[in-house]
């Protein structure tokens, strides 16, 4: 697939020029860096999560989906789609696919892998989290998941970039503590932090 130049860009950037953990740590200073958590970090489990990437009304756009509530690490929070690495799954861009599938019912046999960002070691939940970047030159309309997805956003990349999308919020954990200050974006009256920022971050840095 000849790709856009605008994606292509990005292809070329994520293959040679990755921000890496410094845009993890700029969006949760207060944690330490994968690299470093994985020293002593034992009984992780693999998981991959899909940023789609296709272009609408001159516009590159990605998606979102919002997480059910439940009794978990992870209700109701922001995420790309994605999900754990099953034994059957060749690769972790097998997984980040089949769970994009899974969870906004969208699949395109000519879809282009992109590239990878940083992965992302969320010790909460013992997850070990693979970013893969796909560009489809269509897509349909998505459908969630009953179970597993809330709702879904699209949003232009061109709100990554925008510095009043950047903001700050306080969160208490399930233990109780409450940390105040935490990055976050705040992009269509929805805040997104955790692993979602960290992940989005790198991408922001690459786009700038």
């Amino acid at each position: 697939m000849l790709l856009p130049a605008d994606v292509a860009a990005i292809a070329e950037r994520l293959a040679t020029n990755l921000p890496g953990e410094v845009a993890h740590l700029e969006m949760l200073p207060y944690r330490e860096a994968t690299s470093d958590l994985l020293k002593t970090a034992s009984d992780y489990r693999e998981s991959a999560v899909a940023i789609l990437l296709y272009h609408e009304n001159n516009s590159l756009k990605t998606v979102l989906i919002e997480r059910p509530k439940y009794d978990g690490t992870h209700s109701g929070q922001m995420a790309f789609p994605g999900g754990k690495k099953d034994e059957s799954d060749p690769d972790l861009v097998f997984t980040a696919l089949r769970e994009m599938h899974e969870e906004i019912g969208f699949h395109n046999p000519n879809i282009h892998f992109v590239g990878s960002l940083t992965k992302v070691y969320i010790p909460v939940s013992r997850f070990l989290v693979y970013p893969n970047v796909f560009y489809s030159p269509f897509v349909y309309p998505f459908t969630p998941d009953k179970h597993e997805v809330a709702d879904i956003i699209t949003f232009g990349l061109e709100e990554l970039t925008n510095s009043e999308n950047l903001s700050s919020i306080k969160i208490k954990l399930d233990n109780g503590v409450t940390i105040e200050n935490i990055p976050c974006f705040k992009i269509q009256n929805r805040i997104i932090w955790g692993a979602t920022a960290l992940i989005m971050n790198e991408l922001r840095m690459i786009l700038k």
